[in-house]
């Protein structure tokens, strides 16, 4: 089921499954509707009774169109991507291939192009022999098929467009980064901790990784609740999203009545190319802050983007701080985990802009004012320890300055 849904999700995170199935539904209507418009017997209708010529015309200019357009599509999606990943930085790119609009538009355009290809093979001229047919009803169709992915291209180039704006691209990571902290450390900081189970009577078994690469995250939830493989009673992950791992490094341990397949263990980590966010808050961190440090080279030099990367930062930390920060798959007495560290989420959040941004006063007064509101948040809300870690990493800023 594991490698089912780590299938799936790859399918549809690409750019190439979803948009296939959209036209492979224009393919299904082009080779459905003129045969039944034929077998009906449908009659001229008043809103097209052109020849079979001027048909074959009018498709094989609205494919032609459509192919340009496509390419249009291409190239502003990859122009996107450049822009993004040379200006902000490459971690952002995540997802915008598998947007619904960036997925429709592919679609719709291939399809419709497939479709008036479809359709020109249903006319018949006088000069091929026989009774000259147009399927009228078709080809209005393929008329309003073009006239959609016209309005649909306008559509796509506003949506490029606003996605590649600094405020949406910080905006979704942090929309992004608070709905894996809702989802993975709901509870709040004073919370007990699960309480384990005991190691039984099962022996323990050592699962190493199968590939190199970032764990991305934990198959082990189904529905809400932990599902693990038949005969395994309880799991210790050694490892937690968003870390790398080499082939052959320990992943868990498990403890087993019986012995299951070593493919149903490693099936619970996902390990992939690169980090994702939906069970990795440090990565939406990372993120944040690696648009704030390009902002501060000297090649960009654009300390207000890095300001505004700084109050995002400071208000995932804010709610990271009140939480209990053991994920939620360790709720499970059956399955342990050890906590996030809240000083380590600081340093990444803080410390490369803290010593890149040195140099630039309103960066530095911005980061002063974040950390001790910060500060204040958690001592407020009974975080002391917490508290305590971020007046660390302001009194670390303020030597920085020197």
């Amino acid at each position: 089921m594991n490698g089912l849904f780590r299938l799936w999700r790859r399918l549809t995170h690409g750019l190439w499954f979803q948009p296939s199935l959209v036209a492979l539904g224009f393919l299904a209507v082009g080779l459905i509707l003129p045969a039944a418009e034929r077998a009906s017997g449908i009659g001229p209708t008043p809103i097209y009774s052109g020849s079979p010529d001027t048909a074959r015309a009018l498709l094989a200019t609205i494919a032609g169109s459509l192919i340009t357009v496509l390419a249009l599509v291409f190239s502003l999606t990859l122009i996107a991507m450049q822009l993004v990943s040379t200006q902000l930085t490459p971690r952002a790119l995540g997802g915008f291939l598998a947007e619904r609009m960036t997925q429709l538009a592919a679609g719709v355009f291939v399809g419709t192009a497939l479709y008036a290809f479809v359709v020109m093979g249903y006319i018949r001229s006088a000069s091929e022999g026989g009774e000259p047919y147009v399927p009228q009803v078709a080809v209005i169709a393929g008329i309003f098929f073009a006239v959609a992915a016209m309005a649909l291209l306008l559509v796509f180039v506003n949506h490029v467009a606003s996605w590649m704006q600094l405020a949406n691209i910080t905006r979704r990571i942090f929309d992004g980064t608070s709905a894996a902290i809702d989802d993975q450390y709901a509870a709040p900081h004073d919370a007990p901790l699960p309480v384990s189970a005991d190691d039984g009577d099962g022996a323990r078994v050592e699962v190493a990784a199968p590939a190199t690469g970032f764990v991305q995250y934990f198959a082990i939830r189904r529905d809400g609740e932990v599902v693990l493989p038949d005969g395994v009673e309880r799991i210790e992950l050694c490892i937690r999203p968003g870390q790398f791992v080499d082939r052959g490094d320990p992943l868990l341990f498990a403890w087993t009545a019986t012995e299951p397949p070593r493919g149903a263990l490693t099936d619970l980590v996902v390990i992939g190319a690169e980090r994702d966010l939906d069970q990795d808050v440090d990565f939406g961190l990372r993120q944040l802050a690696d648009i704030a440090l390009r902002a501060l080279s000297p090649g960009i030099n654009d300390p207000t983007t890095a300001c505004v990367c700084i109050h995002y930062l400071q208000a995932l930390l804010s709610t990271l701080g009140t939480r209990r920060l053991v994920p939620r798959v360790a709720d499970d007495p059956r399955v342990r985990l050890a906590p996030l560290d809240f000083e380590q989420l600081i340093g990444v959040a803080f410390e490369e802009i803290a010593h890149f941004g040195a140099s630039q006063p309103r960066v530095m007064r911005v980061l002063d004012d974040r950390l001790v509101r910060l500060a204040d948040h958690l001592e407020r809300d009974g975080v002391v320890e917490r508290a305590a870690q971020v007046r660390a990493m302001r009194e670390l800023t303020a030597a920085s300055l020197g």
